[in-house]
C-alpha cells in the first residue's frame, strides 16, 4: 500500500499529508485491570470478597471510558454505615476545576437501598484533588443524593455492580 499522495518529486508523505492526528494509536490504549470494592476511598477500609472482579477502559487522549463488572459479593468484614466504593482504576481521575461531577450509569442487584431513593448512580466529584476511586450514590426523593453503604448491599451470589461512566483522566 503506497504511503505518499502524487507522483514524482512532489510526493507528500502520507502522515504529513493528513497531519499527525491521523495516525492515533499513541493516543487510544485499552485493556483490562481488576476492580476493587472497598467501604472507604484509596484503598482504604475493607474489602469485599468478590467472585467475579472485571474492568474494561478505553482511553483517548485525556479521557477514559471504564465498563466494570462485580459478582457475587460477600460484604463481610465491611463496615455497615460506610458508603461503597470502587477502587484500583488504572488511572486516577482528574481533579476538575467548577466543582464537576462525573455521573455514570449503575446497576445493582440484590440490594435495599433506602425506601426514598430512586436512582443509583456512580458518581465522581473531582473537585478538590485527583480521585482514584468511584463511589456509589443513590438519589433521594427531594433530598438530592447520598451514599450507598455497605448496609444497603445484601450478600450473595446475585449480588451484582455493574458501571459504565467516562472521566477525564490525570495521566
Amino acid at each position: 500500500m503506497a504511503t505518499n499522495i502524487g507522483t514524482g518529486p512532489q510526493d507528500i508523505p502520507l502522515n504529513q499529508f493528513l497531519g499527525e492526528m491521523a495516525f492515533m494509536d499513541n493516543l487510544i490504549s485499552q485493556g483490562s485491570f481488576t476492580p476493587t470494592l472497598q467501604d472507604a476511598p484509596d484503598q482504604g477500609g475493607n474489602s469485599a470478597t468478590v467472585a467475579t472482579a472485571i474492568g474494561w477502559y478505553v482511553k483517548i487522549g485525556p479521557m477514559v471510558q471504564y465498563t466494570i463488572r462485580l459478582t457475587n459479593i460477600d460484604k463481610s468484614g465491611m463496615t455497615a454505615n460506610n458508603q461503597l466504593y470502587i477502587g484500583n482504576l488504572p488511572f486516577p481521575i482528574k481533579s476538575t476545576i467548577n466543582a464537576i461531577i462525573h455521573v455514570g450509569a449503575c446497576d445493582l442487584s440484590n440490594f435495599n437501598p433506602p425506601a426514598n431513593a430512586y436512582n443509583a448512580a456512580a458518581f465522581v466529584n473531582a473537585s478538590g484533588s485527583d480521585q482514584n476511586d468511584i463511589r456509589l450514590f443513590v438519589s433521594i426523593y427531594n433530598a438530592g443524593h447520598d451514599g450507598l453503604e455497605v448496609q444497603h448491599m445484601n450478600t450473595g451470589t446475585n449480588t451484582e455492580i455493574f458501571i459504565n461512566i467516562s472521566v477525564p483522566v490525570a495521566s
